[in-house]
């Protein structure tokens, strides 16, 4: 899949046929078909593999849904970050092929991904209003649009805002990325203290 993602990124979706990247990755179109059916297949799998460990981490989440303190939106905020950081091809391949208006996997990302991820994540947020953790005055859907949006605008962004602001996003620049905008979230959507009024 690596050569797939590669080739993806360097050339494109629609002009990389399966003949390509079975050349490039050693093998024939025919293990192509027989593993992932056509390279739209592959693609699906590429995306699975890498938005699965946030998948468990989300669902296990909701699982644990007696009590969900700012820790564990903390704990969901690195989590996406880390998966996006250490997939690289990820964003430009959202940004490529899935937000146009006739992207070739919008219904498949929206279906698979997005539609199965989003309300996870909007039940984690309503279940911290309501146990008083989080801010009762927060909407779980536009809060979950904001998380999505600090975490990925990032790398989306990079090759214009990465040298104007001056970050990074490989090891520690990894690390400031997810602590600021724990920081920045936490501070906004996190339950007062007692005695303090927001």
């Amino acid at each position: 899949m690596t050569t797939a993602k590669d080739l993806f990124l360097k050339h494109g979706f629609e002009k990389v046929t399966a003949r390509q990247i079975a050349a490039a990755a050693g093998t024939t179109p025919a293990m192509i078909h027989y593993y992932f059916e056509n390279k739209v297949g592959l693609f699906r799998a590429m995306l699975q593999e890498a938005i699965e460990p946030f998948g468990k981490m989300l669902g296990n989440a909701v699982a644990e849904h007696a009590d969900v303190p700012p820790a564990d939106v903390a704990m969901l905020i690195g989590g996406h970050i880390r998966t996006v950081a250490a997939n690289s091809w990820l964003a430009p391949l959202i940004v490529n092929e899935v937000l146009p208006e006739h992207g070739k996997f919008r219904a498949a990302f929206v279906r698979d991904i997005a539609g199965k991820l989003l309300p996870l994540l909007v039940q984690v947020l309503e279940e911290g209003r309501k146990n008083g953790r989080l801010r009762r005055d927060i909407d779980p859907h536009l809060t979950a649009l904001s998380i999505v949006s600090l975490n990925m605008f990032p790398f989306i962004s990079r090759p214009i805002t990465a040298p104007l602001l001056g970050y990074t996003l490989e090891d520690e620049g990894v690390d400031r990325l997810i602590a600021h905008t724990t920081r920045l979230l936490l501070d906004g959507i996190g339950a007062p203290a007692q005695g303090v009024q927001r």
